[in-house]
């Protein structure tokens, strides 16, 4: 079985982002920049993550399936609370990758992926200030570096593992290190009190780049991260 493993370079460029400046202001749980309120924040969630422009796959083989996964890390926000412009990034870590099977469905594979991205998206949304529950569009690049890759093949009740760079399933396989896409989703912030917003949001990256140059494959990663977040101001 054939899978054309992890990343290549690409460099994403953002939209420039324009925030209102701001005096700085003293106020309880905020600080205060030349361009907005910082606000800083985890989140977590799943991710459900599957291959585009699959290539020429094995003989036999179905198209691939959805990977669920998981995805987390810190987020970093740059938006006055006045404002409905801001500028968002962070560092996450997120599961991703495909299963698939042969037609007579005994023999069954799949590559799991794991990358740490780098999201930076302009943030266009209801000011903050003017009701306690924002809706918030978010719209960017990704900057991801693979840190795991796994290749997977079960028979029936067995199984076996290895590393995409040794895969058992394939000697050329030639899995790259980094990877740019594009990024929008929606979030709703929501006011718990005056420090904290508590964040649920839906965001889909869309890979521009291949995840291997061996053969003639050329699928790209899609993913669709649901989450939820918590952040401080």
């Amino acid at each position: 079985m054939h899978y054309n493993k992890c990343l290549k370079r690409a460099v994403i460029a953002c939209g420039a982002i324009a925030a209102a400046a701001q005096p700085a202001i003293a106020q309880s749980g905020r600080v205060s920049t030349p361009v907005g309120v910082v606000q800083i924040g985890i989140e977590g969630g799943a991710s459900i993550s599957n291959f585009i422009k699959n290539g020429n796959l094995p003989a036999g083989a179905n198209d691939p399936n959805n990977r669920t996964g998981g995805y987390g890390g810190l987020s970093f926000i740059v938006q006055s609370n006045s404002s409905a412009v801001g500028l968002q990034t962070g560092v996450l870590y997120v599961q991703k990758g495909a299963k698939s099977s042969f037609a007579n469905g005994s023999l069954r594979g799949g590559v799991q992926l794991g990358y740490i991205e780098v999201p930076v998206m302009l943030r266009l949304g209801v000011p903050l200030s003017l009701i306690g529950v924002a809706p918030t569009v978010v719209l960017g690049g990704s900057l991801g570096w693979r840190v795991n890759c796994k290749a997977v093949a079960e028979i029936g009740s067995l199984s076996n593992t290895s590393n995409c760079d040794n895969a058992l399933l394939n000697e050329n396989l030639n899995p790259k290190r980094f990877d740019g896409g594009l990024t929008a989703g929606i979030e709703v912030p929501i006011k718990l009190g005056e420090r904290y917003l508590a964040v649920p949001s839906v965001r889909y990256v869309r890979g521009l780049t291949r995840i291997s140059d061996v053969g003639s494959n050329d699928r790209m990663n899609s993913t669709l991260l649901i989450g939820l977040g918590l952040r401080f101001r």
